[in-house]
């Protein structure tokens, strides 16, 4: 990369939006895709006094990744940072990784392609599909986004699609299903001003952009959070071991795992001994407990148990609700 003035740096460096469909190059941004830098790393190379806030970064949340036959990678949108800071971004681009090593990265107008992430994204016939989005507030409607990358061209398109469709979904799993068909199950949807979780499973053709529901299943989720509705110091209690491993033992039993789910945003454990799998999951809000069909005997009295030592250990009032389904 051509050596360049701090100002110019800086400019380049702050995150934007493409003006064309696509747009490009971006021969910065391309250059930290492909070292794998973080922007802290440009403004201490080029001696920058600041940088701009939001600066653009290859390190995000959200973000969808698909292999193609020939060994490209193609990663779209995703998310920087919590919606509180100053370095909060959702992305709208399209970076390729060529099997040479080479980067090239595309930016779009929103109208084109809106910020994108929690999305899912699936190859089919020389294009992408992607499906879903959180987004930002302003962006969201009340029926599922579809967008398609053209694969050759990478033009994007938003698709208007047709049948009953989920509403305005995000972090759920699609999966190929026969010549053209997409499975999408899981995630959420936004109803009103709450996210959902989505018990349904659909279909999308992806030929005549159809949508089908093809079933169902029942969730009951409990979730036990502050009283006042502030959120829990938990990744406080995480910073320390000991404390972090009596607490899970307390919660979960002594085998219990913590692993990172970045759909959920939250860590996830099973609590077992119900009939059926009990997923856990340690977010911001408190702690969701989550079982498929009605809340199995002794699990009520567990949350409770549970309920007393979260409230222990974060020195919180903290209650116990039954969260709303989704019909």
């Amino acid at each position: 990369m051509r050596r360049m003035h701090p100002d110019e740096v800086a400019k380049q460096l702050a995150c934007s939006r493409g003006t064309a469909n696509p747009s490009g190059p971006h021969p910065l941004w391309e250059h930290m895709a492909i070292e794998g830098l973080h922007p802290d790393d440009i403004a201490s190379r080029h001696a920058l006094h600041s940088r701009p806030k939001p600066s653009w970064s290859p390190f995000r949340y959200g973000q969808s990744t698909t292999v193609l036959a020939d060994g490209t990678e193609v990663l779209v949108g995703g998310h920087q940072d919590d919606a509180y800071s100053d370095e909060f971004f959702i992305y709208n681009d399209v970076i390729v990784h060529s099997p040479d090593g080479s980067v090239r990265i595309h930016t779009y107008a929103t109208d084109a392609f809106p910020p994108t992430d929690l999305h899912s994204a699936t190859e089919v016939d020389g294009r992408l599909l992607l499906v879903g989005n959180l987004g930002y507030p302003e962006h969201r409607g009340s029926r599922v986004q579809v967008v398609s990358i053209d694969l050759t061209t990478f033009r994007a398109e938003q698709i208007p699609t047709e049948g009953d469709a989920p509403g305005w979904l995000h972090g759920h799993d699609t999966v190929p299903s026969g010549l053209s068909a997409l499975e999408i199950r899981g995630g959420r949807v936004l109803v009103g001003d709450t996210l959902l979780r989505n018990p349904h499973q659909y279909s999308l053709d992806a030929n005549t952009l159809q949508w089908r529901r093809v079933g169902s299943v029942q969730l009951t989720e409990l979730r036990i959070g502050a009283a006042d509705g502030s959120p829990l110091p938990l990744w406080r209690i995480r910073g320390d071991g000991d404390v972090s491993d009596r607490l899970s033992e307390a919660l979960y039993g002594s085998d219990a795992a913590l692993d990172w789910n970045p759909k959920e945003f939250a860590r996830e454990t099973f609590i077992a001994g119900f009939g059926g799998p009990v997923k856990c999951y340690e977010g911001l809000d408190g702690i969701e407990v989550v079982c498929t069909g009605p809340v199995p005997a002794g699990l009520q009295d567990r949350v409770e148990r549970m309920r007393q030592a979260l409230e222990a250990a974060t020195g919180m009032s903290l209650v116990v609700e039954l969260l709303p389904g989704l019909e």
